[in-house]
């Protein structure tokens, strides 16, 4: 009884892998991205979810691949755009990529500004040594 419930599960393993492995074959020449797309969808099952002015379906594509990973069909499809994607529940989501090493503060325009005052004590009287700092950043000074 336990080798049937064994082999029965070894079966199942190995059918839920091979489900999983999406292979793609086609040979497009000069075909719009939109055919690619619906190629893919057609031979795997999976749908596609991507806004219109993010992916330009009108772009012309050449692909030739047999028998070959759905993911690596897509690199070949998306290589040298801004696109990404992700599989996820039978979805291949696209997604205009972004740059993971860019950090936000560095895009933003930087305006610069001098700052002059004089730094003094409840008594009126100038403070020597203290230190002044740009609020949020690194950025600071010490009166002199």
């Amino acid at each position: 009884m336990k080798r049937v419930i064994l082999a029965f599960l070894v079966m199942f393993l190995c059918t839920t892998i091979t489900v999983s492995a999406q292979k793609v074959t086609m040979n497009l020449q000069q075909a719009k991205l939109e055919k690619v797309l619906s190629t893919i969808a057609e031979q795997t099952g999976y749908t596609f979810a991507y806004s219109q002015p993010v992916v330009n379906t009108d772009r012309i594509v050449s692909i030739e691949v047999t028998n070959t990973d759905l993911p690596q069909v897509l690199q070949k499809v998306f290589s040298g755009t801004s696109i990404s994607y992700e599989i996820r529940d039978k979805k291949i989501l696209l997604s205009e990529k972004k740059d993971v090493n860019q950090d936000p503060k560095t895009t933003q325009q930087t305006q610069k500004i001098t700052v002059k005052g004089i730094a003094l004590d409840e008594a009126g009287e100038p403070l020597i040594g203290a230190s002044v700092s740009e609020k949020g950043t690194t950025n600071g000074t010490m009166t002199g």
